[in-house]
């Protein structure tokens, strides 16, 4: 036979049972506590992720404008060089046209006056005064 052990009392029965819940709350409270914070974590570190991501997409789109706009501005020199050469030769050219029509005008009004006085000496020279 079985030594009989003691029958705990519903008092007793009782306590054991309200310390029991009370554990298994506190256990329920850490594993909804440890559950959303791994969640969290998670999403955390996939939002961190995404962010890096559009950082460095960010950066790259930064690097390309400023890339984009160095070369606009060297396109622009080259353009502004190239049109002070050819305003210079516009220039030149002008000018060089410019001296063709005064020399040109020069020559046939000295080819005038040329003429003139040489008409007016031999008119001088062929027709005697006096009569």
């Amino acid at each position: 036979m079985q030594p009989q052990q003691p029958t705990p009392d519903l008092s007793t029965l009782s306590y054991r049972m309200a310390n029991v819940e009370k554990d298994i709350e506190i256990v329920q409270k850490q594993l909804q506590s440890y559950v959303p914070l791994s969640v969290n974590d998670w999403q955390l570190r996939e939002k961190d992720t995404q962010l890096k991501g559009m950082q460095q997409t960010l950066d790259r789109m930064e690097r390309e404008q400023q890339s984009s706009k160095t070369d606009h501005v060297q396109q622009l020199k080259d353009l502004n060089d190239k049109i002070d050469t050819q305003s210079s030769k516009i220039d030149k050219l002008q000018i060089k046209g410019l001296s063709w029509i005064v020399i040109t005008v020069v020559s046939i009004v000295v080819s005038i006056v040329v003429t003139v006085a040489s008409s007016l000496i031999v008119f001088y020279f062929t027709h005697p005064t006096g009569g």
